[in-house]
């Protein structure tokens, strides 16, 4: 059953690259983009692309090209509509990044900026509940956890991952529609929650890989959702007995674009480099041999085979696997242990969506000096100071 026609109008300006919604299924423009000089683009869900009075055929067919510079810039405007991320943000994700990939530690100039950043509450919270989640030993026995110590208790990358995906995932919470969020939210935390140990337990996928995996993808939802409800519970009705929530011929037929693109997008604008977010574009839509894992597979798809599997029934996956895509045997014990637990009795913590409210002297008290009798302060990611304090102050008030 196809979907029912989809538009959206977005306007670009002649010397830039950028496309902003403007209109939403109403015939008046947004005022904010009323200007003459703006060209108006507008999609529809035949496929085609209208550049003013000119129109361009994505693809006629019954399977849509996702990859066409059309679709890119639509993706690009959907993305747009879950909002910019601070610069002071990204720039400190990107540190992170390179330091991991230089020394494997966290320089002096990144550590400022990422100690500014877990100073607020929004994210120094799920920090700390996801340190409990994917390496309780690092918290036992300790009455205190300095900001210094907790993120030297990951890798830099994995700490730019867990940042960016806290960002991500507050701020689509915080735009969705709550009853499409209860639709979407499920998936979306089971993925997170096994993702990030089958990251762990397979090197060549990492934590990131493990994290992103299935959590992008969600949160790219969010933009359809923005765009237009009605048309996104059309979308998953028609995928209600399909048993997934994703279906990239019917996004492309619907939106002119792909969560996949759109996720791929969001990992550019955390930091994450142009390589990277296209191996997860063309990672996650990897057609592979599904009775194996090779080297050329994709880190992303083998944790989204690992993921799938976990879920199902705490199982390693049936195939057969290339070693370098296989964890040692103490580590798929662990896995299937804490795949186990998940399953019968939910996530411990939940740890993506704590927040500020969720830490405390008497709830964590590892987080305050002097533990449950420690006086609560107020942080400087909380209070207005200085020019950087308040770009601290923006990213918090984004995710609150």
């Amino acid at each position: 059953m196809p979907l029912g026609r989809a538009e959206i109008l977005f306007l670009r300006h002649p010397d830039s690259v950028e496309l902003w919604p403007a209109y939403a299924h109403s015939k008046k423009p947004n005022k904010l983009f009323s200007y003459l000089e703006w060209i108006p683009i507008k999609i529809s869900g035949n496929g085609k692309l209208y550049l003013g009075e000119r129109s361009v055929v994505a693809d006629n067919s019954s399977q849509f090209q996702c990859d066409t510079p059309e679709s890119w810039e639509i993706a690009r405007g959907y993305a747009g509509l879950l909002g910019a991320i601070p610069a002071s943000f990204s720039s400190a994700l990107r540190g992170l990044i390179a330091d991991n990939e230089r020394e494997g530690k966290i320089s002096s100039v990144t550590r400022y900026n990422a100690m500014r950043l877990i100073k607020g509450r929004n994210l120094k919270t799920p920090y700390y509940y996801a340190l409990l989640t994917y390496k309780p030993s690092a918290a036992e026995d300790q009455e205190f956890l300095s900001d210094d110590y907790l993120l030297k208790a990951f890798r830099p990358i994995d700490v730019a991952a867990i940042f960016g995906l806290v960002y991500l995932y507050k701020k689509a919470k915080k735009l969705c529609d709550p009853d499409e969020w209860q639709y979407i939210i499920p998936s979306l935390i089971q993925g997170v929650e096994i993702g990030g140990h089958v990251g762990i337990a397979i090197s060549k996928v990492g934590m990131p890989g493990g994290l992103f995996a299935w959590a992008l993808r969600h949160v790219a939802l969010v933009s359809f959702v923005r765009h237009n409800r009605k048309h996104f519970q059309e979308y998953r009705r028609n995928l209600k007995n399909a048993g997934t929530i994703f279906d990239l011929n019917a996004q492309m037929h619907a939106w002119g674009c792909t969560d996949l693109q759109i996720s791929s997008i969001l990992l550019q604008s955390l930091g994450f480099g142009v390589d990277y977010s296209n191996s997860y574009r063309s990672g996650m839509a990897q057609e592979i041999d599904p009775d194996r894992t090779e080297v050329s597979t994709s880190p992303f798809k083998v944790a989204d085979i690992w993921i799938k599997s976990l879920l199902k029934d705490a199982s390693v996956p049936n195939i057969i696997h290339d070693s370098s895509y296989y964890p040692p045997e103490e580590l798929v014990k662990t896995l299937k242990n804490r795949s186990k637990d998940f399953l019968e009795k939910g996530s411990k913590h939940s740890w993506l969506d704590k927040g500020k409210d969720d830490m405390s002297p008497r709830s964590t008290p590892q987080l305050f000096e002097g533990g449950v009798d420690a006086e609560e302060v107020v942080t400087a990611a909380d209070e207005p100071g200085d020019q950087s304090e308040e770009e601290l102050r923006e990213v918090e008030t984004q995710i609150a």
